[in-house]
């Protein structure tokens, strides 16, 4: 019997975990999700800054330009340039020494099994330190235990690398009158437990139903280069 391959990332499963939770109120609504997977988000604001605060925490060698006011920043993934002052860099700086041996952007994927389907589950991990796993998140809304508790991305990463430690590291922006005056750090860990497995592959299978009600499975198959890679 033919098995069905496909793939997907964990940032479209936690948005479609997102949705079904109704978290944050109910923010994130259906059609969000349908372009999640579709890859038709809009880059908002908010995200170019992250994109550009991430630069400076993984210290890219491309991209980023100093002066004695503070650093331009501009890498291929970002619409616009964004100017970052010393001083709100300083806990990117603080951050990278704390963390000199870091890996950064590790690719990470792993196959799980649903009856007939095989799915490729692809992500990429911020930071490797040692033996933990990170994830710098940048957000103006203060992180709760309770929030992030029901994440599926740390339970992805945990689960595919077999690690025992997942860490967000997030980086809070304080604005006054619409401008980021400020930046606080704070850290929510998570350990890794018994049925992580199970319950990654329960989350994918909600996921993959939702594909199939809402005629997205095209979106997730696997395409001829992925395929060819596979099969080296």
């Amino acid at each position: 019997m033919l098995m069905l391959e496909l793939q997907c990332s964990v940032s479209k499963i936690e948005q479609f975990r997102k949705y079904i939770h109704e978290a944050y109120n109910g923010y994130i609504k259906i059609e969000d999700v349908i372009k999640t997977i579709k890859g038709e988000q809009v880059y908002k604001p908010a995200m170019v800054l992250g994109t550009a605060y991430h630069a400076l925490i993984e210290g890219v060698e491309q991209g980023i330009t100093e002066d004695a006011s503070g650093y331009t920043i501009k890498t291929p993934d970002m619409p616009e340039s964004v100017f970052i002052t010393h001083d709100l860099a300083r806990s990117a700086m603080q951050y990278r020494e704390r963390h000199k041996l870091m890996t950064h952007e590790v690719k990470v994927s792993k196959t799980y099994i649903l009856p007939g389907i095989s799915v490729t589950v692809n992500g990429r991990v911020d930071g490797l330190h040692i033996a933990d796993v990170h994830d710098a998140k940048t957000t103006e809304r203060p992180p709760t235990y309770d929030d992030w508790s029901e994440n599926y991305q740390w339970r992805y990463y945990l689960d595919m690398l077999g690690a025992k430690r997942f860490f967000f590291d997030f980086f809070i922006f304080q604005k006054r009158n619409g401008e980021v005056v400020g930046v606080k750090t704070t850290t929510i860990p998570f350990a890794s437990y018994e049925s992580i497995t199970e319950d990654c592959t329960a989350m994918l299978s909600h996921f993959i139903d939702f594909c199939k009600t809402n005629g997205l499975m095209d979106y997730l198959k696997l395409r001829q280069k992925d395929l060819e890679a596979k099969n080296v």
